[in-house]
């Protein structure tokens, strides 16, 4: 009997360790299974980050060497933080892209702005909203460097070369006031200043961005000195013109002043009279003589051969002296060239006389004289012109 119990238990026990053995199998086989999954995810993992990671560094390498352009991540574009890294960067690609193809067009514009700039006559110079001097054409260069040796007089340490990045608050006696002035800019001001032996002119002009800020001012310089010069010159000498204009006026002597072109530019009161009493008998000769049209009409009109009168004023350089008949009026005619004071040929100054009564009087009294001689004594002047002799 005991001998069929133990076995019976044998058997139990031997059932019992297969069992457990099983079971022990059973779980190696799904611990394996297990890291074999984990191991595999794991390789799997890997293979996405290191994919993601190596398009991100690509992406970094492209924007490092300046090459903008999009790629297709189409298939990177996992949902995971990987995936949100590369289409943030992708994205950030194109945004770069755009502001740089929009930098590089405002950069292409400014270049061919300053090239113009730079070629311009007119005297360009820029300033900062610091008022420093940020560029300069070369028109306004040239101006500085020609006014240097003036400016200095007032602006001791005054260097046309060194402008580029001082301030323009040398340039003015009160800087403060220049300063709040242009501060408070907001459209064209134009004022004047004056350095030295200088006197400029100068046109500011707030620069302003497409939202209205102030980027700073862009100021026109134009020397006045030499034409401010110019024109006391012109007013001294318009003075004096205006001066021997009121001599020439108020003398007895006729006097005509042509130009170059044998144009008349002026008569005086005394000529104007002369010709005006004359010209019903200029008319016999000369049909369109006309007192009033004179000025501005070529001297040629009282000439039946202009030509030859032309070569002679042409090269005259005296006085000279002729005679002309004008319808039943005989006129003598005194002429002087006009020159400048550098000797330059203005034109010519004409003196008129009329001598038709006096040429009328001495062919009465050589008749007289020629019949007296003949012994004709019964001839005598005629009475009208013994009133000439007497107002004589």
């Amino acid at each position: 009997m005991f001998q069929k119990i133990d076995s019976n238990t044998s058997r139990l026990l031997s059932l019992k360790l297969e069992a457990i053995k099983a079971e022990r199998t059973e779980h190696l086989l799904i611990i394996l299974a297990l890291v074999s999954i984990g191991l595999l995810f794991t390789w799997w993992f890997n293979q996405v980050i290191n994919r993601g990671l190596r398009t991100i560094l690509e992406i970094f390498d492209d924007i490092n060497s300046g090459n903008y352009k999009s790629r297709d991540v189409t298939s990177l574009q996992s949902k995971d933080e990987v995936g949100t890294v590369i289409t943030r960067l992708v994205d950030l690609q194109a945004k770069l892209k755009e502001n740089i193809d929009s930098l590089q067009k405002q950069m292409k514009e400014s270049s061919r702005v300053k090239q113009a700039l730079d070629v311009a006559t007119t005297n360009v110079m820029i300033a900062d909203n610091n008022f420093d001097i940020i560029y300069m054409n070369e028109s306004a260069v040239e101006m500085m460097q020609a006014a240097e040796a003036d400016i200095k007089q007032e602006i001791n340490n005054f260097d046309s070369n060194n402008l580029l990045g001082g301030s323009i608050d040398r340039f003015h006696k009160n800087p403060a006031h220049q300063r709040k002035v242009l501060n408070e800019l907001t459209s064209t001001y134009k004022s004047k200043i004056s350095v030295g032996r200088r006197t400029f002119n100068i046109i500011s002009t707030p620069i302003l961005d497409k939202n209205g800020e102030r980027l700073g001012s862009v100021v026109e310089w134009d020397d006045q000195t030499e034409k401010l010069a110019k024109d006391k010159e012109t007013q001294h000498l318009a003075a004096e013109n205006s001066r021997v204009k009121q001599a020439l006026d108020s003398v007895t002597s006729s006097v005509m002043i042509a130009n170059n072109d044998l144009e008349i530019v002026y008569l005086n009161n005394s000529l104007d009279i002369m010709l005006r009493n004359a010209e019903d008998d200029i008319k016999k000769g000369l049909n369109n003589f006309d007192i009033n049209k004179l000025v501005g009409t070529c001297i040629d009109v009282f000439h039946k051969n202009p030509s030859h009168q032309r070569n002679i004023l042409k090269d005259l350089n005296s006085a000279f002296e002729s005679q002309l008949t004008l319808g039943d009026r005989t006129m003598r005619i005194i002429v002087n060239p006009v020159f400048s004071d550098s000797g330059e040929r203005l034109g010519s100054v004409v003196e008129w006389a009329d001598r038709t009564q006096e040429l009328a009087i001495e062919q009465e009294i050589d008749s007289v004289v020629t019949a007296a001689v003949n012994g004709d004594l019964t001839k005598r002047i005629e009475e009208k012109i013994k009133r000439v002799f007497l107002v004589i």
